[in-house]
């Protein structure tokens, strides 16, 4: 993620990045109460949580924040669920840096 921000505007100096290994949406919530990104960028499938519910919670408390979306599936239907539940963006894994660049730029 750093790596893909290198280049970009400076709109983009104000966008808060963090990368955390949570185990449970409770946590991810948590942390949410007093770190507030502009984007969050997270899997739809993880081990012990589950991002369309962590985005359906994120947007319900902290509308303003943008989330993306990551999968390794390519799921049309996940795709399509996590745009109706405003997601920013859908992207599929392995992420190219050039294409998480430009949709962070807008």
């Amino acid at each position: 993620m750093r790596k893909a921000l290198e280049g970009s505007s400076d709109s983009l100096l104000w966008i808060s990045v963090i990368r955390l290994k949570l185990r449970k949406r409770v946590e991810a919530l948590k942390l949410l109460e007093n770190f507030h990104p502009d984007i969050i960028v997270t899997d739809i499938k993880m081990p012990r949580m589950d991002g369309i519910d962590l985005l359906k919670a994120i947007k319900e408390d902290h509308p303003h924040i943008e989330v993306i979306m990551l999968t390794g599936h390519g799921d049309l239907d996940l795709a399509i669920e996590s745009l109706k539940n405003d997601a920013a963006d859908f992207i599929t894994k392995p992420v190219d840096d050039v294409c998480l660049n430009s949709r962070l730029s807008g």
